[in-house]
């Protein structure tokens, strides 16, 4: 990863903490976090990354979760 890149994803990991956000929150409001971030700075594509990756967490946990129900 691109040193700026890196700098912007952990810029994202801060304003999710410093603003109280949940994963949960983000992933079930992609577009209204993926513009948050980009208020704050984030750029585009790291942001859209960002909103986006938690969608795939919450999809592998779900599987995950279901399997170990089984």
């Amino acid at each position: 990863m691109h040193i700026i890149q890196g700098s912007h994803d952990l810029l994202a990991h801060q304003l999710t903490l410093h603003h109280g956000l949940s994963l949960d929150m983000v992933f079930r409001n992609q577009r209204r976090y993926f513009r948050f971030y980009k208020e704050y700075g984030v750029l585009d594509g790291v942001a859209w990354h960002f909103v986006c990756d938690i969608k795939s967490f919450f999809s592998s946990m779900s599987s995950l979760q279901t399997h170990n129900t089984e």
